[in-house]
């Protein structure tokens, strides 16, 4: 299986997943696998996405959303799957009202080894109407992270979504507990959501990226180098 993976850029890449793997997964088919910037209304559009979801599934109030948005989408351009990221040399991170300390100094602490700040992304606001979209999700983001050369990710996750990480192998860790008192309005906007025992969580990317690779055969080639891989593969079974 392989999935468009769509840059405002136009440095547009080419995703494969190992389809029988997937589908233990999910049934889904997604076409394309968009990042999304400033391009207004596609922004709009998963912003609306990633609100809804939260929502119907928290009675959250999402004030507030990433300048990167990544999004899976079926052939009929309907939105499966959303989340947001940002980079930490930024910005301060939304999850740094839940620490004592920078994120990379906790996670530095977490990881047993220093960590810059600069190779650090946090990713939040992940929503799905089900059906295994983050499946796909995750990989892809993995694997753009680590092409783009980014080290290390931080993310706040439900405990369920924890558990999800650690099935697929891609090794998290627990950096603190997302603490709703810690926020400005002590986390009246987010609905039901810290009822999910939310923690702040630490990975490394080039891990969970060669981990996904074995375990769902996923890479992530750009366009050109796509094509010469297919022209590879089909002269050389010709």
């Amino acid at each position: 299986m392989h999935i468009p993976l769509e840059q405002e850029t136009g440095e547009n890449s080419r995703l494969y997943y190992n389809g029988r793997r997937l589908r233990r997964f999910s049934p889904l088919t997604p076409r394309i696998v968009s990042i999304t910037e400033t391009f207004e209304p596609e922004r709009k559009r998963v912003e609306a996405f990633i609100a809804s979801v939260f929502s119907t599934n928290y009675k959250a109030v999402i004030k507030q959303h990433y300048p990167t948005l990544m999004s899976i989408r079926d052939g009929g351009d309907t939105i499966l799957g959303a989340l947001g990221f940002r980079r930490a040399d930024k910005d301060r991170l939304f999850l740094e009202q839940y620490l004592d300390a920078p994120v990379e100094v906790e996670m530095s602490r977490v990881l047993g080894a220093e960590i810059r700040r600069d190779g650090i992304i946090e990713i939040g606001n992940l929503a799905s109407r089900g059906a295994g979209a983050a499946i796909f999700l995750i990989p892809a983001l993995m694997a753009y992270l680590k092409q783009q050369g980014f080290r290390h990710v931080a993310f706040t996750a439900t405990a369920d979504l924890y558990d999800y990480f650690r099935a697929i192998g891609v090794g998290p860790v627990i950096v603190a507990a997302a603490d709703q008192k810690q926020l400005p309005d002590g986390g009246a906007s987010w609905g039901s959501y810290y009822d999910t025992s939310p923690h702040v969580i630490a990975g490394d990317v080039r891990f969970a990226a060669d981990r996904l690779r074995r375990f769902l055969g996923v890479r992530l080639l750009r366009a050109d180098m796509a094509v010469f891989s297919r022209l590879h593969h089909d002269i050389g079974s010709g």
